[in-house]
């Protein structure tokens, strides 16, 4: 008798972790029907997106000629690897296991209609495809995310704040860099590239480590913001 205990045990083991097993990878008919709806949107559908936060600030983003713009910056252009990282980690929400469904769960980690971190909206033309809320983050650089009209709540591999709900924050930060300029005019000097020769405006050779260096800031430029009517007046 003693020996059997044991054996059986180990087939009551055996028989918990195939129950588990079941019970975690088998769908419901609500869940399957809910994963295909994320996941199957492509990020090539989306052609405009809508940002706000919970304080009401808003960004609006928009793809025109394969680019992305900011068009309540002049249709400036918007920094496409950032968009790309934020469409790619979002779009796929639907894939991830859930984490809570409940309403209280949707107000303590900020996905509510009414209570959240980030609403994301997606469009294509007029259409607006999906909408996302972002809410509180359960670890590093994650954060738990609810698709509108459905009660499951996800953990997704991004950081919210790398959804920014102003306009100025999705600038192309390489967008006043100069790869290679032939003529470059201050108020103290200029220069200007001919035959392969660099030439100050007396017509002399410029100092080369100056040069250089004025060069490669111009390479590595970065934006950091649009300036507000009041300090471009104070400059």
């Amino acid at each position: 008798m003693k020996r059997a205990i044991p054996v059986l045990l180990l087939v009551l083991l055996i028989q918990l972790v195939l129950v588990t097993a079941v019970y975690r990878f088998e769908l419901t008919p609500r869940q399957a029907a809910d994963i295909p709806a994320a996941s199957m949107l492509d990020p090539d559908q989306v052609d405009a997106l809508d940002i706000y936060d919970g304080d009401g600030a808003q960004a609006r983003l928009r793809r025109a000629g394969g680019r992305w713009q900011l068009p309540a910056l002049h249709g400036l252009p918007a920094d496409p690897e950032k968009v790309d990282k934020l469409l790619r980690a979002l779009l796929a929400t639907g894939n991830d296991w859930p984490v809570a469904s409940s309403t209280a769960a949707r107000q303590r980690f900020k996905v509510a209609d009414y209570r959240f971190r980030r609403r994301v909206e997606f469009f294509t033309g007029d259409e607006k495809l999906m909408v996302l809320y972002l809410g509180t983050s359960p670890g590093f650089r994650k954060v738990h995310v609810r698709i509108a009209g459905q009660d499951d709540i996800r953990s997704v591999a991004f950081n919210v704040h790398d959804a920014p709900a102003r306009d100025s924050a999705w600038i192309d930060p390489r967008l006043l860099q100069v790869r290679t300029p032939m003529r470059i005019d201050a108020d103290a000097y200029s220069v200007q590239r001919e035959g392969g020769e660099w030439r100050s405006g007396t017509g002399r050779t410029p100092d080369q480590r100056e040069l250089l260096a004025l060069l490669t800031a111009l390479r590595a430029l970065q934006v950091e913001g649009v300036a507000e009517k009041g300090e471009i007046a104070a400059l």
